[in-house]
């Protein structure tokens, strides 16, 4: 199987391979991706057989081309690509599975999963990992009150990039500079190492971004803050992540379209609705709903 796209893209196609090697298939795995260099440890699960750096050299039964890929056949008996498309009512982990059910595989799928590191920080007992950041291009994915937010738990774990912590992506709509109690404590390990670091927290909350979805398969409890984005698509494929969202006519406007053009895509801040999904999403909302499910 070739997979591209972030590393959220990647995570959302772990349910498909699980469900074709437990098939009895043999599954190999090539990533094309800029993601971090470690990326390969996390992914090397035990239904995968091996995960190919360079180019394919075995000549395979099938090639499974996910979205994002370039699409270059190697030596196969039946290239295949996914025959849905996208769609913000058609969870990602799907798109992935049409490929297998094209293969004739009929089992269900699983939760999301990766190789959880067995080394890196540890954080302190009870802390609550918080993720404020998304590819930095997709900033109207981003919330404006996890400093406030933070307040509300004994001790915090910031987790991201150095410009998911600092900032507040570009081109942005949040205006204010983050207010961090002294609760809070920064980590910018590497993908491993932080993916290590969120599994020793008791929950992780954050945007709709590639952190999220490792997170989730680390199998802890996961919250993820949606606005403009779709929660049906982009929702990480696993039975303990929880969808925070207000319930607005306007959302989400992933693929949606006003005079031609998306409203909602990378490096772009004007929302026509002023990011009410996102303004109006108060701190005692998202506390109530995570109280609900960690009661």
């Amino acid at each position: 199987m070739i997979l591209g796209g972030g590393v959220g893209n990647i995570v959302q196609a772990t349910p498909t391979i699980q469900a074709i090697a437990s098939e009895k298939w043999i599954v190999d795995l090539k990533l094309e991706c800029n993601s971090s260099k470690d990326i390969f440890e996390i992914f090397k699960l035990p239904c995968v057989r091996s995960i190919i750096k360079g180019d394919v050299t075995e000549q395979y039964d099938y090639q499974l081309n996910g979205p994002f890929t370039s699409g270059k056949i190697y030596k196969c008996k039946k290239a295949i690509r996914p025959n849905i498309h996208y769609a913000q009512h058609i969870p990602e982990a799907r798109i992935y599975f049409s490929m297998a059910v094209q293969m004739g595989i009929t089992a269900k799928l699983p939760d999301a999963k990766i190789v959880v590191p067995t080394s890196g920080y540890d954080p302190p007992k009870g802390s609550v990992a918080i993720y404020p950041g998304s590819k930095h291009n997709w900033a109207m994915k981003r919330w404006d009150k996890y400093d406030e937010l933070a307040k509300q738990f004994k001790h915090v774990v910031l987790v991201g990039t150095k410009k998911d912590i600092t900032s507040h992506g570009d081109p942005t709509w949040i205006k204010e500079s983050w207010k961090w109690p002294k609760n809070v404590e920064t980590y910018q390990g590497t993908l491993s190492e932080q993916a290590y670091t969120i599994s020793k927290c008791d929950i992780f909350i954050g945007n709709d971004g590639g952190l999220g979805h490792i997170a989730a398969a680390t199998g802890i409890p996961t919250f993820i803050l949606f606005g403009p984005s779709s929660n049906i698509k982009n929702k990480p494929f696993t039975k303990h992540s929880y969808v925070v969202a207000i319930d607005l006519e306007c959302r989400p406007c992933q693929f949606v379209k006003l005079n031609g053009k998306s409203i909602f895509d990378g490096g772009k801040s004007d929302c026509p609705n002023q990011m009410r999904c996102m303004k109006e999403m108060s701190v005692e909302y998202v506390l109530k709903k995570i109280k609900e499910i960690t009661k």
